[in-house]
């Protein structure tokens, strides 16, 4: 172990790295891997992608951590959007045109086309959406209005006449 004195020699996991210089003296790691950077060597890192090692102590380690400040062990995210309920300004309503407004007059209606191919168009869009026969249909539509989204433009279509360009 040069520049450190190691009087014993000692190397308690035997990987050719004296245990004053090994990031990890009690696992076996001869390269020495520390991929995040933060003195401990991968083989003993309970969060080897993660510097600060669960910064927020809740066992999950903050590289996938979707609260990594503050303690949410469970992962709670009841608007499943990938932010913490304890981190999340609005834990119920998913904020998705990020305003980090909280949208709560708008629901996500979700409905299963007709067991044929069908031609659909988006409230007041241009355009005119093929959707395969079963499929489902996530749109947004708010609470004053809750038809705004949606309209069945055809109820039959073979899409072998589809035809792009």
């Amino acid at each position: 172990c040069p520049g450190i004195s190691n009087v014993t020699q000692a190397d308690g996991d035997f990987d050719q790295v004296g245990n004053d210089c090994d990031n990890c003296p009690l696992a076996f790691n001869s390269g020495q891997g520390d991929v995040d950077g933060d003195g401990h060597g991968d083989a003993c890192d309970p969060c080897p992608n993660d510097a600060d090692d669960d910064l927020d102590g809740d066992a999950v380690c903050g590289d996938v951590d979707n609260c990594p400040l503050i303690t949410n062990a469970a992962q709670e995210d009841a608007d499943i959007d990938g932010i913490g309920d304890p981190c999340d300004l609005c834990p119920t309503d998913p904020d998705l045109d990020g305003d980090d407004v909280c949208n709560d007059d708008f629901v996500l209606v979700e409905l299963t086309t007709p067991s044929e191919n069908v031609l659909i168009e988006f409230g007041g869009a241009t355009e005119t959406v093929l959707v395969e026969q079963g499929s489902v249909i996530k749109y947004l539509a708010n609470n004053t209005d809750p038809g705004l989204g949606i309209t069945w433009k055809d109820e039959l279509f073979d899409d072998a006449t589809w035809s792009s360009g």
